[in-house]
């Protein structure tokens, strides 16, 4: 799915990515974004693909040449070549316009069809990049991994297996507790509510209930488990070619059915006759005596049943292999060896009966032969007796717990829900209801029991080692052992009971080493020091004495050829091979077994089970899988995804897992088994790397020759240069693991996809399609694959190409959350509406004056937001109406409502960040356990010592804890912890934890640095200003000390999760006031986690700037620098800025593009400072030398955004300002640049904080104690934006301009060269001593008449044949802010104008089919034929042919911004309506309109008078001919337009100095009101103040906490 980069909370990655699961089969691998169920999974292995996929909101790209020139170069190999050159073959679907929802998707044009009529592509404002999706892919290599517990999947037995002890009596067993079976028949009822309650994981249970490897991994041991008897034949044998078995078997006292010599005869001419039909058996050819004498009858028949045990391996189903097993059964009646391959051989055959017959009558020979028990449960299984099999495995364990089959067989069946036989045979079984399910907790009592028997309970002690009476060929049993405990203790809910587990699987194979010292011993390897290991007398392996601490082990980073040569590297004394297994007594070939073995020791007769490569080989893969299971578990606990995984996190402390414990975890594993998927996986994790953090890891040292010089010789994998001298990127290192994996399968789709999203990432997005359509083509159902096309596709502006690929991916996933959101986006934007359906906005406000409009008998109208005609799209296209009094009316259908829907799961599923945090008990270090004090109290006490002090530091100059104020400031905090737990300490409902310690350690974090300046530069007043220059301040070692940040990572180090819809996506869809401020919320909490747990911020917070000397320093941040719609507004504001007051700085975090606005921009700056090269960590250390005093970020949630560089908190004052239309939801701005008219107070946190407090009224400032907020989650003057509340949506404070915010540059940068000549003229004129009214009446008379006839003449060039009395509506907006109803309203005043057009854009051209077949189908061909669509024009073109419209029709969904500047300044009145409160977007023309000083005239409050004003003006215009011939117009609309023309001169809105002059003032006041304390709602309510308080400061604090600025000129503010 869509990703973004990774956090560790060991600060190693870049805050830019989010990891999301998509999987419903596995646990993500990355809490990195959101998981798409609350329940937990346990990690698994099988043999189909596991993904997990994430979500990456790159804020910039991060191009790295040389990584890209390594993947031209790699694409050359032979092996590349000749997968790239293929073709993909994607079926392209024709579209049909009136098929139904969903309709295929078109064939998309090429890029040359698609542009060939398209003069221009105008800059546009564009969201953050498209989510790019990193999947990660688990996979059975090369068939190793065993289904043993399917339902067609059972141990049998062919051969007497070897064990480490001899037979006991099923009543003893060495002193061991014997499996008694009722003690694990638990209450399985209350065993569902327990896992029910811990996991929420009703899916996850159905998902483990299928047949698929969930729990152990069963290696394949090829001489005594061959693949054949492990798969029951699908087919009987339809004959067979022998006898079939006697009705009865002999008793024990006839041991000899006929002489013997006729049984050798018989068997010699039987093995003549196969050695001549039947293939040779390798080295295994019989041959026999001719007559078996007494010493060696023996050899004579082991011999034969090796042979018969080689063909039943190859051809189970012989039929020469029954007449021989018969043959020798005939000779030696009592051999049960032979009678347990005969019940095999009958297995295959599916001859059940005559199975269990020659099991049951080994067992009248010897009752306890397990082998045959185990083989009689399989049958059993197979017959779906399952209970009765269950038991015949439960009598095996007791008998001999390390009989490994009858274990795994067991377990398994307790794994697995039982087939519909077994369900049948359990309904008579009185625990018929507790066996439908599950066992989990049986199945680990099982293997506890089992692990009891050969460790003696010494398993607690760690690490351990393989136990001395255990040999080592069943090392990897002894590994699934752990293996299966570690996925059961995951499924119920232990996650650090599983850790240790699968630690345990591993600590055996490496000689009783630990993995954090083996990861130790690496990194001494890695870089040229000798390995801190010791060697015991025995010959294992101890760890040194000295121990680093988890955290402190170093990162190591390899090469992926230096990876797959690690086991010689750092196992170099035991040649390579696992420390576990380095034992030569061990790995010699055991012995056949000798006549005088002793039956009931059941020797074993295996010649081949235990050589040495083959249990190496086994070894090596059960390792690789407990690695890979261990790596995705740390993965998990590095960014939880759910509180349980929360709270396990923060549990192990110090101990928790890091990238430098995790990424040897892949690269050992890739050694072992080298996999394409493990390097997929390795890739993604390397590819998030900052360079601060690959700079500072350990590599393979150059001048160590052993190292160094390690090449790969195989022509199938890459050779790299190793050189650690020289810089790697993390960027390389995933580039290099990708083309690695590639090399060894060069047809992996998880690979190819992301390889892509690195490409894409790194800005080559053609390259990235290409590997993108190299996944989907070798795997058409690839959902990620298909899903990241889409989204490279849109990026390129080919939103209706994309539209085919999200399609298919939903089609694929329909639960595929990314995907949907995607093609409702791309949907969205070409206005393909069909489906689109509806929701309400249930709490959502209007605007308070559009209010009263509204009916006020029907319980719906309040959310219609002033919809005249309520209804929906349906599949069809058709529009149909809504019946507001209809008893069956829903919350919603459609798209919509699945949209809204997924927004509101996951900001609930979101809301359980840092859960347990504020909860959880302390380990006191000293004494190495739980703190007695309760949750409450310590942690109380820690908050103080971390947190509160500094603040009450800041609130009261001293931190005397007998002060009489501190009782109440200590209970207000008691509560607000309460607020967050039970009296027992136990969780609430979810209240995001995490985002209220980000919200604290920020808020800190602002007043430790405004402390800081007082302290250094003195109090107020004189600290406002300085006549002296003052260099930035150097931290002492003191300072730092004093003002140490507060470690968010001490608290909450796991990622916080985002939601699908991006904040800019907000504008658009049909969200709740708290919908919308959650989802920018929650992007900002991640923005901050990441930034504030970055490595290369210092531990204490950024000193403040020296006081301006006396210039204010003002930096402004943005990538959009260059020819964008924001350059073009602001591109004189840099050097407009009085000098005199402001020094400005400018930071370009992109590189030019060499366009007029840039080089104006870099030439009106002071200073210009392209960055875009830069790390964040340079760019706030270049703030910081610069002395800025106020930060305005000019991004906010856009495309190039770098909002880390403001979570960093290098500026006292951080504003928000015109690139983004919303909140930003975050402790790292302060305020935002509007007017009260785009963002009304009422949606303003500080402000409806400010409302409640009016209960419990007290002066500022106030002598009093803090007052306690009605909401326990909120602080003063900041409410809490994780609450139900529906009132407000902002939480930053306001700058509000006045006239309006909405900076433009049309006056200096768009005048026509007459206009300019005439205003010119009329500026001389008003110079004049004698200058008349009337002679500027005259001159005003001139400039309109010139107006109208260019006018004229330009309707007449665009539009030769439209009738000269013929209206022309217009909307010049991108596509994707008109929504079906207001295209219904334009259809509604097209019928009631007959003499009109609909003037509209191909933006994008796809948009135009689409609404001429809704056109049609809802107003008739008629009114659609008066729909005219043109192309983009260039931007000095398109502002002045908007002078050609007569009205342009505003989109009250998201409004014309720039766009309405722009009409506005070419005379066209606009009609617009600012449909919600919540929404800055919907508000904006509304705001430029009432800057012209005629808002009143063009502004309305619902449809119907949208409508109605349209319908007037248009019916009021009437033209005539001058006596020069120019055609002029008359009415009511024509006086309107007059005005605004002749005044644009003079408007507010076009006067770009005086709003210049107005923000520096906004500006100052921010500034003063950091430096005395008046910004911070605590501290005006802490005595002492900073300073007396005039007067008039009391008045304006007391009635609003924004800046509201007032332009000198202005005696009376407009009314609006």
């Amino acid at each position: 799915m869509f990703y973004q980069q990774t956090h560790y909370p060991d600060a190693t990655l870049g805050p830019h990515h989010v990891y999301h699961s998509l999987s419903t089969q596995a646990p993500p691998p990355y809490g990195r974004g959101y998981p798409h169920q609350t329940y937990q999974q346990p990690p698994e292995m099988d043999q189909q693909q596991q993904n997990s996929v994430s979500v990456v909101y790159h804020p910039y790209y991060h191009d790295d040449p040389a990584a890209f020139a390594y993947f031209q170069q790699e694409l050359s190999s032979p092996k590349l070549q000749g997968v790239m050159m293929k073709q993909p073959s994607n079926p392209r679907r024709s579209y049909v316009q009136n098929d139904i929802m969903p309709p295929p998707p078109p064939v998309p044009p090429s890029v040359d069809e698609l542009h060939a009529d398209i003069a221009f592509q105008p800059p546009q404002p564009h969201p953050a990049l498209s989510p790019t999706l990193a999947t990660y892919f688990y996979e059975n290599a090369n068939g190793w991994v065993q289904n043993y517990y399917e339902a067609n999947r059972h141990h049998l037995s062919p051969r007497v297996q070897t064990d480490v002890h001899v037979y006991q009596p099923s009543h003893s067993n060495n002193g061991h507790t014997i499996i008694d079976q009722p003690s694990f028949g638990h209450d399985y009822s209350m065993i569902l509510q327990q896992q029910h309650h811990q996991l929420h994981h009703q899916q996850h249970l159905h998902h483990l209930q299928q047949p698929a490897s969930h729990f152990i991994v069963h290696t394949s041991y090829p001489a005594s488990l061959p693949a054949h008897q492990q798969v029951v034949i699908d087919h009987p044998s339809s004959s067979y070619l022998v006898p079939p078995p006697p009705a009865a078997y002999p008793s024990r006292s006839n041991p000899m059915l006929s002489p013997r010599s006729t049984a050798v005869n018989q068997l010699n001419q039987l093995m003549s006759s196969a050695s001549l039909t039947m293939p040779a058996l390798g080295n295994n050819d019989l041959v026999l005596p001719p007559f078996p004498t007494t010493e060696c009858q023996d050899e004579w028949r082991e011999n034969i049943l090796q042979y018969a045990h080689n063909l039943y391996a190859t051809s189970p189903q012989s039929p020469v292999l029954l007449s021989i097993l018969h043959a020798l059964h005939g000779a030696f009646p009592n051999h049960l060896p032979t009678l347990l391959l005969l019940a095999c051989v009958y297995y295959t055959h599916r001859d059940y009966q005559s199975s269990l017959d020659y099991n049951n009558a080994i067992l009248e020979y010897d009752p306890n032969y397990v082998e045959a028990m185990s083989n009689i449960g399989t049958t059993l299984r197979s017959l779906g007796r399952t209970a009765e099999a269950e038991r015949w495995w439960y009598k095996a364990v007791e008998l001999r717990p390390g009989y490994w089959d009858a274990v795994e067989n067991l377990v398994g069946v307790l794994c697995s829900l039982p087939d519909t036989n077994a369900k049948q045979d359990q309904m008579n079984s009185p625990k018929k209801s507790e066996k439908l399910v599950p066992r989990f907790k049986e199945a680990l009592g099982v293997c506890e029991y089992v692990e009891r028997y050969f460790f003696h309970n010494n398993t607690q002690q760690r690490p351990v080692q393989l136990p001395t009476q255990l040999p080592v060929h069943q090392l990897p049993r002894l590994q699934n052992l752990f293996y299966a405990k570690g996925n059961l203790k995951y499924a119920l809910g232990d996650i650090l009971g599983a850790v240790q587990e699968y630690e345990k699987g591993l600590d055996i194979v490496f000689g009783g080493l630990d993995w954090a010292t083996v990861v130790r011993q690496l990194a001494l390897v890695c870089s040229g020091a000798a390995p801190s290991v010791t060697t015991n007398v025995n010959g294992t392996r101890k760890p040194s004495s000295a121990s680093t601490p988890v955290a402190d082990i170093p990162l190591i980073l390899l090469q992926p050829d230096q990876a797959a040569h690690l086991m010689s590297l750092t196992f170099s004394a035991s040649g390579g091979i696992l420390p576990g297994l380095f034992n030569a007594k061990q790995l010699v070939t055991p012995t056949t077994s000798t006549p005088s073995a002793s039956r009931r020791h059941h020797t074993n007769t295996n010649i081949n089970q235990a050589s040495s490569s083959n249990i190496i080989q086994q070894a090596n893969q059960t390792t690789s899988t407990i690695m890979l299971t261990l790596a995705k578990l740390y993965q998990d606990l590095i960014h939880p995804s759910s509180p349980a995984l929360a709270l396990a996190s923060s549990t192990l402390g110090t101990q928790c897992p890091t990238l430098a414990i995790l990424l040897p975890l892949y690269y050992i594993s890739l050694a072992l088994h080298p996999s394409p998927s493990t390097a997929n996986n390795l890739g993604i994790i390397l590819s998030n790397l900052p360079g601060s953090v690959t700079a500072n890891a350990i590599r393979i040292v150059s001048n160590n020759n052993q190292l160094s010089d390690i090449r790969v010789t195989s022509t199938n994998l890459p050779a790299m240069n190793i050189n650690a001298n020289q810089p790697i990127s993390g960027t390389m290192l995933a580039m290099q693991y990708y083309m690695f994996g590639l090399q060894l399968d060069a047809k992996h789709p998880h690979l190819y996809t992301n390889l892509g999203s690195l490409l894409k990432d790194m800005g080559h997005l053609n390259e990235a399609i290409s590997m993108y359509e190299k996944a989907v083509e070798y795997n058409p159902k690839f959902d990620v694959a298909l899903a990241n096309l889409g989204n490279a596709i849109k990026d390129m502006g080919r939103v209706q190409d994309s539209v085919q690929w999200y399609r298919r991916a939903v089609e694929v996933n329909p639960n595929f959350v990314d995907a949907v959101c995607g093609l409702i986006n791309a949907l969205c934007g070409v206005c393909d509406w069909r489906g689109r359906g509806y929701t309400w906005l249930t709490s959502a406000k209007l605007s308070t004056s559009s209010s009263s409009h509204l009916l006020q008998n029907n319980a719906h109208q309040r959310h219609l937001h002033g919809v005249h005609d309520p209804g929906y799209v349906d599949n069809y296209g058709n529009w149909q109406p809504l019946l507001m009094s209809s008893p069956t009316l829903t919350a919603g259908s459609g798209w919509m409502a699945r949209l809204v829907s997924i927004v509101e799961q996951q900001l609930d599923e979101g809301a359980a960040w840092g859960a347990g945090h504020l909860v959880k008990r302390k380990l006191e270090p000293a004494a190495g356990r739980v703190s007695s004090k309760t949750e409450g109290m310590e942690l109380l006490q820690v908050l103080w010592d971390d947190l509160l002090l500094p603040l009450w530091t800041v609130l009261y100059g001293h931190d005397d804890r007998g002060q009489t104020s501190m009782p109440s400031f200590m209970a207000q905090w008691e509560q607000r912890l309460a607020f967050y737990m039970n009296d027992d300490g136990k969780l609430k409902a979810k209240k995001n934890e995490g985002g209220w310690l980000v919200r604290l350690v920020e808020r800190i974090t602002r007043r430790l640095q405004r402390h800081w300046y007082l302290s250094k530069y003195g109090q107020a007043p004189g600290s406002l200003s300085s006549t002296a220059a003052v260099t930035p301040m150097v931290p002492t070692a003191d300072e730092k000390q004093k003002y140490a940040r507060p470690a968010l990572h001490t608290y909450v180090s796991n990622t916080p999760l985002v939601p699908t819809v991006l904040p800019f996506h907000t504008f658009t869809y049909p969200l709740s006031a708290r919908q919308v401020r959650l989802i920018s919320h929650r992007n900002a909490l991640r923005i901050s986690h990441a930034t504030l747990s970055s490595a290369w911020l210092p531990t204490h917070v950024y000193p403040p700037p020296p006081p301006p000397a006396p210039r204010l320093k003002i930096g402004y941040v943005s990538s959009d620098f260059n020819n964008h719609p924001l350059a073009h507004l602001m591109q004189s504001v840099f050097g407009f800025h009085d000098r005199a007051r402001c020094e400005v700085f400018c930071y370009a975090t992109t590189t030019s593009d060499q366009s007029p606005y840039r080089r104006k921009i870099e030439q009106g700056s002071e200073h210009f400072t392209d960055v875009s090269a830069w790390s964040n960590q340079q760019v706030v250390d270049q703030i910081l030398r610069d002395g800025i005093h106020v930060l305005v970020n000019l991004n906010g949630y856009t495309k190039g955004a770098r909002n880390e560089i403001f979570a960093a908190r290098p500026c006292p004052v951080q504003c928000s300002f015109m690139g983004f239309a919303g909140t930003l939801g975050g402790g790292w701005c302060d305020w935002i640049i509007a007017d009260h008219v785009v963002c009304p107070p009422s949606m303003v946190s500080c402000e409806q904080w400010r409302q409640g407090q009016q209960q419990q009224p007290h002066p500022i400032p106030s002598s009093a104690s803090t007052t306690t907020s009605p909401s326990l989650g909120d602080l003063e003057g900041d409410l809490d934006p994780e609450s139900d509340r529906d009132d407000f949506v902002y939480t930053e404070k306001f700058i509000y301009m006045p006239h309006s915010y909405f900076v433009n540059d049309h006056k200096q940068g768009f005048r026509e060269e007459d206009d300019a000549h005439l205003h010119a003229q009329s500026l001389r004129l008003q110079s004049l001593p004698r200058h008349t009214p009337n002679d500027q009446a005259a001159l005003d008379e001139e400039r309109w008449r010139v107006e109208e006839s260019k006018r004229w003449k330009m309707r007449r060039e665009l539009f030769p044949d439209l009738p000269d009395d013929c209206v022309i509506f217009a909307n010049f907006n991108q596509l994707y802010k008109l929504d079906p109803s207001t295209f219904r309203l334009w259809l509604r005043i097209l019928a009631r104008v007959p003499n009109s057009i609909l003037w509209l854009l191909r933006f994008p051209p796809a948009g135009e089919n689409h609404l001429r077949h809704f056109a049609t189908t809802w107003a008739g061909p008629e009114v659609s034929g008066r729909v005219v669509f043109t192309d983009v024009a260039p931007k000095h073109v398109h502002i002045h042919r908007g002078r050609v419209a007569d009205i342009f029709l505003d989109t009250p969904e998201c409004n014309a911004h720039t766009t309405a500047a722009d009409i506005l300044w070419s005379g066209t009145p606009i009609v617009t309506f600012p449909k919600y409160e919540h929404k800055m977007c919907s508000r904006v023309g509304a705001s430029i309109a009432y800057a012209t000083g005629f808002g009143q005239d063009m502004v309305v409050l619902d449809e119907q008078a949208y409508e109605t004003k349209v319908i007037q003006w248009a019916q009021s215009l009437s033209y005539y001919q001058d006596e020069t011939g120019t055609r002029r117009g008359m009415g009511n609309l024509m006086m309107l337009r007059k005005q605004l023309f002749l005044t644009r001169e003079t408007s507010r809105l076009f006067d770009t100095h005086r709003w210049t002059r107005n923000l520096e003032a906004g500006y100052f006041e921010a500034w003063r009101r950091w430096v005395l304390g008046y910004e911070f709602e605590d501290l005006l309510r802490s005595p002492p103040t900073s300073v007396a308080m005039s007067e008039q400061d009391r008045v304006q604090l007391s009635s609003s906490g924004c800046i509201w600025v007032k332009d000198p000129d202005d005696e009376i503010p407009p009314s609006h």
